[in-house]
């Protein structure tokens, strides 16, 4: 059995090489205080910044100067702002994009002629029809 345990190779590394018992394979492990990604952008998020908005100086979030970027960005049409709005709608508040307007009411046409009278016909672009 003894000579299984020395073998070396693929994912086997000589025995003075292996983690001795009891011992960790990271002995200083990770320092005290260090942050992730995620609480690293969360802070650079929530850090205040000072800006003029129309000749008024105002302190706002990161984040907060960020979404009115974009609101505005979709609000004037910028396309790619319109889409990261939307999707960031869809993913944050999804029952809000749910919620389709109804359909407009198709037009409903009655003819109703009495002897003498004349039939008027709606314009032909609510018809669909291309040939005038």
């Amino acid at each position: 059995m003894d000579g299984f345990d020395d073998a070396t190779g693929f994912k086997k590394p000589p025995r003075e090489h292996r983690f001795k018992k009891g011992q960790s394979g990271n002995p200083r492990g990770r320092p005290k205080g260090s942050q992730n990604a995620s609480a690293l952008l969360a802070k650079r998020l929530n850090k205040k910044v000072r800006l003029r908005i129309d000749g008024v100086p105002r302190e706002m979030t990161t984040l907060q100067v960020i979404l009115e970027r974009l609101v505005n960005g979709a609000l004037t049409g910028e396309l790619p702002d319109v889409h990261k709005f939307i999707a960031m709608i869809n993913k944050l508040m999804p029952d809000v994009l749910d919620e389709a307007p109804p359909p407009p009411p198709s037009p409903q046409i009655t003819f109703h002629n009495a002897p003498g009278s004349t039939v008027r016909l709606p314009p032909a672009s609510l018809w669909g029809d291309t040939e005038s």
